[in-house]
């Protein structure tokens, strides 16, 4: 595991030296480098689309559209701070769609649980040992709207067809929600890249094997597990999961 301090540390030196991201310094924010090596395992792909689900600030998104510079990204995220960041960062990029939304199962109002740290924010109740572990603290409630990943994509699929396709999802335990209401167009994704959680750090959130499970039932395979977070004691917290669709073809 790569302590916060040392993954900082390398933020810094990966970004002073690429002119690319330092309009995101200005911002405070800074690209997601601990997915580099994964995204350069798939480069080969041509990645056409993205789909970020959680996307707060543009940390994924800085790195993805660095590394896939033609690829159409397409955004969301509800809370209100860090949508304000992103697409202010953006602005200029017309690759890059930004939706005020949280995705779920359906349309409909649920209630969103900010935190003093607003990227583990979640549609689920924060538990004491996501306090214990990472120091996060419930800092207040209100209603976000949601859709389903078919949905958007049903009302959206007339201007444009969707091939060699990323769906990244870093919900804080809101992942098989956003999978199952995801299930009409799972298919069209050639990989996957998840936060899962071994332990339970948000209330009623499934474990990493529950949605590893689910998705080696629609034909994604495990292919790796990295940016891995441990307790002292040296359990597995939580770490980022790359899925490949074994029902497509990745030439």
């Amino acid at each position: 595991m790569i302590s916060i301090f040392r993954l900082r540390l390398r933020k810094v030196f990966f970004v002073i030296f690429r002119p690319y991201f330092w309009k995101g310094i200005l911002k405070r924010t800074f690209p997601s480098i601990e997915h580099y090596k994964t995204l350069e395992y798939i480069k080969d792909t041509k990645i056409s689309f993205i789909f970020d689900v959680g996307a707060n600030k543009g940390q994924f998104c800085l790195i993805a559209n660095y590394l896939f510079p033609e690829a159409e990204i397409f955004a969301f995220e509800p809370l209100d701070a860090p949508a304000k960041t992103f697409k202010n960062l953006f602005s200029r990029n017309s690759l890059i769609k930004f939706y005020k939304l949280a995705l779920s199962t359906k349309n409909e109002n649920l209630k969103i649980y900010e935190t003093n740290k607003n990227d583990s924010s979640s549609l689920l109740i924060p538990t004491k040992l996501n306090n214990e572990y990472f120091a996060v603290k419930l800092k207040k409630e209100h209603i976000v709207k949601t859709t389903s990943l078919n949905n958007w994509i049903f009302l959206n699929e007339n201007n444009f067809e969707i091939r060699n396709a990323l769906l990244k999802i870093d919900v804080q335990g809101f992942e098989l929600q956003v999978l199952k209401g995801s299930d009409k167009v799972l298919q069209k994704f050639n990989y996957l890249i998840i936060e899962l959680s071994h332990q339970i750090l948000y209330a009623k959130q499934p474990t990493a094997k529950k949605v590893i499970d689910y998705l080696s039932h629609n034909g994604f395979n495990l292919i790796e597990i990295y940016n891995k977070a441990y307790e002292k004691s040296g359990k597995i917290i939580q770490a980022d999961y790359l899925f490949k669709n074994e029902n497509k073809n990745l030439n």
